[in-house]
């Protein structure tokens, strides 16, 4: 988690989540800081925590940005506990590349955004080059002890086409940290409600 009161790191800014007085934003990665950056300009935003135990740290991150439109509660992201459509953005910083099956994540995903909802995503990203893929592959576990399965920017974005998302901005950047390079990316949901 960052610090209360420091400046997030990841700048979703330049995601261009389009973002509201009337927008709900759930934040799959509070520790991240996406949710506390987008608060001042939204209705509300949810930080969903999957431990327990950083449960009380995350209300201590809302609690100092003092915004009053901040809950955190904790909740399994392959069983969301939201209805149908409760969301107009979903940020999700570095859930993919630590699940098993992303597939049902980006489902549960699916299910609570608003039809033609935002989704923001920040994942590790791994070279086109086989080679070079295996050595940032090892890299990534030997780092994240959650590290499952890496991909590059085309195989990121084939999973989120896949899962019935329309990527409408991609942007690869050198990140601050452990992870090298990571692809930051806007995606607008494609919904059917028919």
């Amino acid at each position: 988690m960052i610090e209360p009161g420091r400046a997030p790191d990841a700048d979703w800014r330049f995601l261009q989540v389009p973002r509201g007085r009337r927008d709900v934003v759930l934040d799959l990665s509070p520790e991240a800081g996406g949710g506390l950056a987008l608060a001042p300009e939204v209705h509300q935003v949810i930080l969903l925590v999957s431990d327990p135990a950083r449960l009380d740290e995350a209300r201590a991150h809302t609690t100092a940005a003092g915004s009053g439109n901040i809950l955190a509660m904790t909740g399994d992201p392959h069983a969301l506990p939201f209805l149908e459509a409760s969301f107009t953005s979903v940020l999700c910083a570095g859930q993919i590349h630590r699940r098993e099956d992303p597939t049902a994540l980006l489902g549960e995903i699916r299910r609570v955004l608003q039809p033609r909802g935002w989704l923001g995503v920040a994942e590790p990203i791994l070279s086109e080059h086989a080679a070079e893929a295996a050595v940032q592959e090892r890299d990534l576990r030997d780092r994240d002890p959650g590290h499952v399965r890496g991909r590059s920017a085309s195989a990121l974005q084939d999973l989120l086409a896949r899962s019935g998302f329309e990527v409408v901005g991609a942007e690869t950047r050198e990140a601050r940290g452990v992870l090298g390079c990571t692809a930051l990316l806007a995606l607008k949901i494609e919904r059917d409600h028919g």
